[in-house]
C-alpha cells in the first residue's frame, strides 16, 4: 500500500513538473525547457509503468527494464541540461576532481553488481550517473576557481547533485529491503528524491532568468561601444609602429 502511494505520488509530480517545463519551452522556445521537459517526461512514463503494473497486477514489474530505461535515459537528458547551460570556458574546464563522481559510480556499481548480479543494469546506472556528476563537479569546481564567474546555475548544479546522491542512498536502501512499510527509509528517501526533481523547475528558471539578464548587459555595452566608436572614431584608430 505504501509503495502505491509513493509511485503515485512519484509519478504525479513528474507529470506536472513535464507539463510546467512544457509550457515554459512553448513560451520562449528555449533549450533548457525542452531538455527538462524530457527528462520530466521520461521519469513520467517510466513511473506509469510501475504504478500501471503495481495496481493492476499488485507486485513489482517482472520486467523492470522498462522503467529503468525511461530512468537512465531521464539522467542523460539531466546531464545535457546542465552542459548546456555551462559557459564556454566552463564546458571545456578540466580538472583532476571531477572524476570523483564517476569514481564514485564505479565504486557503487561493483557494490550493486555483488549483491544483485546484474551487470547491464548497473554498469548502465553508473555510466549515466557517473557522466551527469562529472559535468556537475566540474562546474562547481569551475565556479569555485573563478569567483568572478556568474553563478547562474549554482543552485541547479546543487539541486541535481542531491537528485543523484539520493537517488544513490534510496537505490542501497533497496538492497536491504524492510518491507512495504511506512518505517522502511526507501519511501523517504524516495519521497526526497520526487522532492529534489521538482525543484529542478524553479532553479532552472532562476537560471534562465539571470542568463537573459546578462544578455541584456552584453547588448548594452555592445551598442555603447558601437555608439563610442561612430562618434569619436580617432580614438580607436590602430597606430602603427
Amino acid at each position: 500500500m505504501i509503495e502505491n502511494i509513493d509511485n503515485a505520488i512519484q509519478m504525479i509530480t513528474f507529470g506536472v513538473c513535464a507539463a510546467i517545463s512544457l509550457r515554459m519551452y512553448i513560451l520562449t522556445y528555449h533549450r533548457a525547457w525542452f531538455l527538462l521537459m524530457l527528462f520530466n517526461g521520461t521519469c513520467f512514463l517510466g513511473d506509469t509503468y510501475w504504478v500501471l503494473y503495481l495496481f493492476t497486477v499488485g507486485h513489482t514489474p517482472k520486467y523492470f527494464y522498462v522503467a529503468d530505461l525511461c530512468w537512465y535515459a531521464a539522467f542523460t537528458f539531466l546531464y545535457l541540461l546542465l552542459y548546456s547551460l555551462a559557459s564556454e570556458e566552463e564546458a571545456h574546464e578540466k580538472t583532476v576532481g571531477e572524476w570523483a563522481g564517476p569514481a564514485f559510480t564505479a565504486g557503487m556499481c561493483a557494490f550493486y553488481i555483488s549483491i544483485t548480479g546484474d551487470y547491464f543494469q548497473e554498469i548502465l546506472l553508473a555510466l549515466t550517473m557517473g557522466l551527469l556528476l562529472h559535468r556537475a563537479i566540474r562546474s562547481l569546481i569551475y565556479i569555485k576557481r573563478n569567483p568572478t564567474a556568474k553563478n547562474i546555475h549554482r543552485r541547479l548544479i546543487l539541486t541535481a547533485v542531491s537528485f543523484c546522491l539520493l537517488e544513490y542512498a534510496m537505490q542501497t536502501v533497496s538492497c536491504f529491503w524492510m518491507g512495504d512499510t511506512i518505517r522502511n527509509p526507501y519511501f523517504w528517501l524516495d519521497l526526497m528524491v520526487t522532492a529534489s526533481a521538482a525543484l529542478l523547475v524553479p532553479t532552472t528558471r532562476k537560471a534562465r532568468r539571470v542568463i537573459k539578464e546578462i544578455r541584456v548587459i552584453r547588448v548594452k555595452k555592445a551598442k555603447k561601444v558601437t555608439r563610442a566608436i561612430r562618434e569619436q572614431p580617432w580614438k580607436f584608430q590602430l597606430r602603427w609602429v
